[in-house]
């Protein structure tokens, strides 16, 4: 006898539909001199916002939460880091 598969839940399939994660460029020198230098931001804090990007999945309030202002003087709104990640 055998045993019958029952349908998968809705809300498990809805679940996993949105469960996405962000892709983050990986660049060379080059590429970030050519195209990603933006006047008052550092190489350091371009690669420490994406890599907070990726940690955090573009959550804007927590990557500000999360901003290392201890070890990157300037300081730095929401909008800025958002400007600044979708250049």
């Amino acid at each position: 006898m055998a045993l019958k598969k029952s349908p998968p839940n809705k809300e498990i399939l809805l679940k996993f539909r949105f469960n996405k994660s962000v892709e983050l460029p990986v660049f060379t020198d080059a590429e970030y001199v050519n195209h990603l230098t933006v006047d008052g931001w550092t190489r350091g804090e371009t690669e420490h916002l994406l890599d907070l990007c990726g940690r955090f999945d573009l959550r804007f309030p927590v990557i500000y939460d999360r901003w290392d202002s201890e070890k990157f003087k300037m300081s730095r709104t929401v909008e800025d880091l958002k400007v600044n990640a979708f250049l």
